[in-house]
């Protein structure tokens, strides 16, 4: 989470880190496999998020997807992504503000 003034300036530090260790600005970033050869990237972007106050973290950890039950409870991998985005935003919104989703 971070506040609306700070986003510029957030988003910007991440593309200089980004930039320093990568010629194409577009790519995605994966968390899923980090190689050693990216570990000094991946560890500046952790420390950076982590030093900045403005920003917040949390989570919904899912150890194993692959014993999730869509069937059991007739939804689709899709629907049930919905339901992990509402489970990890309800705690962080409140009424009557304002919010703006986004991924980065």
């Amino acid at each position: 989470m971070c506040p609306t003034e700070s986003v510029r300036k957030v988003t910007d530090r991440f593309a200089d880190i980004r930039s320093r260790y990568y010629r194409a600005n577009a790519f995605e970033i994966k968390w899923r496999k980090v190689s050693s050869s990216r570990e000094d990237f991946y560890s500046e972007l952790v420390n950076e998020f982590f030093d900045r106050e403005e920003l917040s973290f949390r989570a919904v950890v899912v150890p194993d997807k692959s014993v999730l039950d869509y069937e059991r409870f007739s939804q689709t991998h899709d629907s049930w992504l919905f339901k992990m985005y509402f489970e990890l935003l309800k705690v962080m919104v409140e009424a009557p503000n304002t919010y703006r989703l986004a991924s980065i």
